[in-house]
């Protein structure tokens, strides 16, 4: 399946997610999967962040989303535990969005 072709079957969600991370981290992350949407709102999305072997994961059940990261040992992390700054984020709020891929972004690069 081609890029476009998968583009055509993801949600304005899917799309608005991705256009924000592909703003914020350039060509520093490819998506290598995503689910969704079904019930409840439940969807997410996978990607590889290229420079430190990272997946970056976004899950969303009901709205709210949250972001994961995974290094290269299989650790995972969580952005919003490393600041203060956190509260929920809503995936139909394109501020929300933007906080914590920004959030994810900066912490990732230092690491």
């Amino acid at each position: 399946m081609t890029e476009n072709q998968s583009e055509n079957k993801m949600s304005k969600y899917h799309l608005d997610f991705d256009r924000i991370m592909k703003n914020i981290f350039k060509t520093n992350v490819k998506l290598i999967s995503y689910y969704g949407p079904v019930a409840m709102g439940i969807l997410g999305m996978t990607y590889d962040y290229i420079p430190k072997s990272y997946k970056i994961n976004m899950e969303c059940e009901r709205g709210i989303f949250i972001i994961s990261i995974t290094d290269k040992e299989g650790k995972t992390f969580y952005p919003t535990d490393s600041t203060k700054e956190c509260y929920y984020h809503d995936i139909s709020v394109e501020k929300d969005i933007i906080h914590l891929v920004q959030l994810t972004y900066n912490i990732i690069n230092n690491k």
